[in-house]
């Protein structure tokens, strides 16, 4: 019933609209301002569609060399203003059995004990999340603790790990490496940022380079007339 009751609602909406933009269309049909504003933007979705094509034609990649030299030659713009950490993080119910070893569990000292805190977190967490090769900001991990940013930032002092409970659950966060506030960001943080900024940049040129010769050759050919 609510499904019928949506279907003719929508039906009955689209009719007003359609009765209403027949009395529009009436009253404006010779309204010379709008006849050239839905040219004008007729005109710009024919551009950027068919600019889009060209340039996905002309798959221009970007290469890891020319990342790299573009983030060497730019480190004073890679500057954190948040710190970055990479770890291991778990939430985990209070109530959940031999929570008192999963701290010991945490400081992974050789396979065999990854295995079992993993084991035990797809037995028992309500939360796992294993960033120790991707980096995560301080905001990032506002919302896995019930702790402020600069609580965590002021632990970090190589490998640690800090644990924290509340009236419902326990919280571990293994932090195994860091860039404080302030630092440069890391390469593989901003990777992909670079990737879409020189990306744009080099549509941006082909587009050009292509309005130019397309503009060269129109003259060569006598196309273009200027009128004195």
């Amino acid at each position: 019933a609510d499904s019928i009751a949506f279907v003719e609602n929508f039906i009955e909406n689209w009719v007003k609209d359609m009765l209403i933009l027949k009395e529009a269309e009436d009253d404006y049909k010779y309204d010379s301002e709008i006849e050239k504003q839905v040219e004008d933007y007729r005109r710009f979705l024919i551009l950027q569609r068919y600019q889009q094509s060209l340039v996905s034609k002309a798959k221009n990649g970007i290469s890891e060399e020319q990342k790299r030299q573009y983030y060497q030659a730019n480190l004073h713009k890679f500057v954190l203003n948040d710190f970055l950490i990479k770890g291991i993080f778990l939430k985990v119910p209070s109530y959940a059995p031999n929570i008192d070893e999963v701290a010991d569990l945490f400081r992974l000292r050789n396979e065999d004990d990854s295995t079992l805190l993993e084991q035990y977190s797809l037995m028992n967490a309500t939360q796992f999340i294993d960033f120790s090769e991707n980096w995560k900001s301080g905001n990032d991990i506002k919302r896995y603790l019930p702790i402020e940013a600069n609580e965590v930032e002021n632990k970090l002092s190589g490998s640690c790990l800090i644990e924290k409970s509340d009236s419902v659950y326990t919280y571990f966060l293994k932090i195994v490496d860091y860039e404080k506030y302030g630092s440069t960001v890391p390469y593989e943080y901003v990777e992909s940022t670079i990737s879409d900024l020189l990306r744009g940049e080099n549509d941006l040129k082909y587009i050009n380079n292509y309005r130019d010769s397309l503009f060269v050759d129109a003259k060569q050919r006598k196309i273009i007339k200027y009128i004195k």
